[in-house]
């Protein structure tokens, strides 16, 4: 029988896991760094912006507006570089510059990977769990409740006797591969 296991995170998954899974790597090293601004930027107000140059691209966009005395509102940036090379912890978009630090800056691992094995003998991996791939596609979500319904199908299939667990695991890590 099929058993779900919660994994939260690519730290969860590979780091002090029993499992102990491969990770294949199709790009490399690539940082997303992230932060929140507070103030006005009536650039930002209309619509969010992607602007890409020589060494990356930067993401910029109005989340919503705070209420607090005075109505002020959120903004983030999220930046990725080609290079290795940090960015400064005060670094801002230049239209964001003047505008004050919501939140201290943050960076992710944003490498193009997948998990040998999506799935084993009473596992499947779902979600960013399973594949990272370049966040600028915007199919992260997609992806995730994509490959939660199909392991719910498989866990259900596998239950009325339609497929057997290795039917299930296999047809699963050939999907994953497959959208990858």
């Amino acid at each position: 029988m099929i058993k779900p296991v919660s994994c939260f995170s690519w730290n969860n998954l590979f780091f002090g896991s029993p499992l102990e899974l491969e990770i294949q790597y199709y790009s490399p090293r690539l940082i997303a760094y992230y932060g929140y601004v507070t103030g006005e930027c009536s650039a930002r107000d209309i619509a969010p912006a992607i602007v890409a140059d020589s060494c990356g691209w930067t993401w910029t966009a109005k989340v919503r507006c705070l209420q607090r005395a005075t109505p002020t509102q959120l903004y983030q940036w999220t930046r990725l570089s080609f290079g290795t090379e940090k960015i400064p912890k005060d670094w801002l978009p230049n239209e964001f510059l003047g505008l004050k630090i919501f939140q201290r800056m943050r960076a992710s691992d944003v490498s193009w990977r997948i998990v040998s094995q999506s799935a084993g003998s009473g596992y499947f991996i779902v979600g960013d769990a399973a594949m990272i791939l370049d966040p600028t596609s915007s199919h992260g979500v997609l992806k995730a409740i994509m490959s939660g319904i199909w392991v719910s199908h498989s866990i259900a299939s596998e239950f009325v006797g339609n497929l057997t667990e290795l039917q299930a695991i296999e047809q699963y890590c050939l999907w994953i591969h497959n959208w990858f």
